[in-house]
């Protein structure tokens, strides 16, 4: 098919000039907020794909810019995240882009396409933009749940201290509401922790805890026997009726666990 040819080699010479006019284009249509910046390097990704996209048309899915555009298009949804945006909102313009460049280049007289080539064109077009999509859509998530992983791990850090308040002995302040992601992390990270600090009792304080089911509650528990196992003394303070009757449903013995009813009261028993 020549004509495909001749498309292929006007996107290759032409490929800034396009995106500059569509991704133009595209914005009068879209509301956006993007900066002169974040404009110009969009316009710049747009005139990056139609090259690669030229480049397929000419030498078929074996180019080396058909794998150039996975590895762009993952960067752009990286570069989207990182916006603070969802990613719906960025598919109403990609959208528009995508109506854009066909009509383009389906009105432009000096292709003149058969309606066989039409069809052949719209597929192979269709096929690629929707690769672009797919990976930019990809990377946009695997960010958004990498940096998701990370706060969480922040806010789990900072919600459950392990604060020495004595030579050898320690408080986690459980405060709040705990889910079993918190959990597990102060199981297994708040246990490593009182290790590295040396010491010799733990004050776990459930007094400024909301709420907790029957999961949470075999998490934190458990923390009292790992320690016990590391020759470590753990003593519980603050434990409402509420807390004390899950615990009890699902088979912990708390009568092998120290308790009482303050810090205070806990920090006197410790050192008599």
């Amino acid at each position: 098919m020549e004509t495909i040819q001749n498309i292929a080699d006007y996107l290759l010479e032409q490929n800034e000039h396009i995106a500059a006019e569509i991704f133009a284009k595209a914005t009068e249509e879209v509301e956006t907020l993007y900066t002169q910046d974040e404009f110009t390097k969009r316009t710049a990704f747009i005139a990056d794909f139609i090259l690669f996209f030229g480049h397929y048309l000419r030498d078929g899915e074996q180019a080396a810019s058909y794998h150039n555009l996975i590895e762009k298009s993952r960067l752009l949804g990286k570069i989207e995240a990182q916006t603070g945006k969802r990613i719906s909102d960025c598919m109403p313009l990609y959208s528009i882009i995508r109506t854009l460049f066909t009509e383009s280049i389906l009105s432009d007289d000096r292709f003149s396409l058969t309606k066989e080539e039409i069809l052949a064109f719209g597929a192979k077009f269709h096929a690629f933009f929707d690769v672009f999509l797919r990976e930019t859509v990809q990377a946009f998530n695997d960010f958004k749940d990498i940096l998701l992983k990370t706060v969480r791990e922040e806010l789990n850090e900072l919600s459950a201290p392990i604060v020495p308040i004595d030579k050898g002995i320690a408080i986690l302040p459980l405060i709040g509401a705990i889910d079993s992601h918190r959990a597990r992390y102060i199981l297994e990270k708040g246990i490593l922790r009182v290790v590295d600090l040396k010491i010799q009792y733990l004050i776990i304080d459930f007094s400024g805890l909301q709420t907790i089911d029957t999961l949470v509650a075999d998490y934190l528990f458990k923390i009292e026997n790992v320690l016990r196992l590391l020759g470590i003394e753990a003593v519980v303070t603050g434990i409402r009726p509420a807390i004390a009757k899950t615990a009890i449903d699902i088979g912990i013995d708390l009568s092998s666990i120290k308790a009482y009813g303050t810090v205070q009261q806990a920090l006197e028993g410790i050192n008599h």
